[in-house]
């Protein structure tokens, strides 16, 4: 359980200093694709996909190396813009970013199931394009990849990491309950080491109700929970009219230091995780460590 039960977690009280690396500053390239999943039906899997390009544009080639992929799940009636901060801050540091564009109507309702599924299949199909000569990823693609979602997405990151071997860490941005499929009981059969970002003033998915028994239920050796004093749903992303609307009352945190003490964390767990910097890690512990007003709970 949460508290002196759970495995780590970190509640933070201050805005955290932005995270500074010194890495590439690779331009971002774009592209609009679809694949289909055979295993269901030939569904049509639509998204955008943002990655360290030759020059910065649409349908541009990529840039020379190869790179890691991390799948990202939008939230309930947000369009995948929403998330440019994430592309622009992740993608010139030599990531790959697809965010697919299913599910995203109000009506008729999203099927939280299907989500999860286009997450992990996108996971799985872009890697196996770095060995197929006439795919813009042949060459460009490691074998590393991550699922991570906000809200909606968040849940359906879980959902889609379930009894997945082959997701190699995941992040939940305020992660929500799913139906009829849960999030929550799903949890356990998500293996995968686990960083789950929870605003204590959420107005949407209140921690209580969603994050923390979704954190609670992970079956992950390595997970870890953090809870932004102040940090509202929405601010994990860019402004969204929908929302906006459903949270017309968002914490004090304002957006810009919820999402740089975002950044702080994510980034070196990504750079851990998948692109094996031992580094990194000292930097995930630091950028917690080296804060005021911080107070942890340990287990294990």
């Amino acid at each position: 359980t949460l508290g002196t039960t759970m495995k780590q977690s970190f509640f933070l009280s201050a805005l955290l200093l932005p995270f500074f690396l010194s890495g590439q500053n690779l331009p971002i390239g774009h592209r609009s694709m679809t694949y289909n999943d055979p295993a269901r039906n030939n569904r049509a899997v639509n998204f955008e996909v943002y990655y360290p390009g030759a020059s910065a544009g649409d349908n541009v080639n990529f840039a020379n190396g190869e790179f890691p992929l991390i799948v990202l799940g939008h939230g309930f009636a947000m369009g995948v813009s929403s998330y440019q901060n994430w592309w622009e801050e992740f993608v010139p540091y030599g990531y790959i970013m697809a965010l697919p564009t299913t599910e995203g109507s109000l009506l008729p309702a999203p099927s939280h199931s299907d989500f999860g599924l286009d997450l992990k299949f996108l996971a799985t199909k872009i890697r196996s394009e770095a060995s197929n000569g006439s795919s813009p990823y042949y060459q460009h693609v490691t074998d590393r990849a991550a699922i991570m979602g906000h809200s909606m997405g968040g849940g359906a990151t879980i959902l889609g990491s379930a009894n997945y071997a082959d997701v190699d860490c995941i992040v939940g941005l305020a992660p929500a309950e799913t139906n009829p499929s849960s999030a929550i009981a799903a949890a356990v059969n998500v293996t995968a080491p686990a960083l789950i970002l929870s605003g204590n003033a959420d107005g949407v998915t209140p921690p209580n109700d969603h994050h923390i028994p979704i954190y609670n239920g992970l079956g992950s050796d390595c997970k870890y929970f953090v809870s932004i004093a102040n940090g509202s749903h929405c601010y994990f992303a860019n402004y969204n009219f929908n929302c906006a609307f459903g949270e017309m009352i968002p914490g004090s945190l304002s957006r810009t230091d919820q999402l740089n003490l975002s950044y702080a964390l994510v980034h070196p767990w990504f750079d851990y995780f998948l692109k094996d910097d031992c580094d990194a890690w000292t930097d995930f512990e630091d950028a917690v460590a080296n804060q005021t007003n911080i107070a942890s709970s340990n287990s294990d």
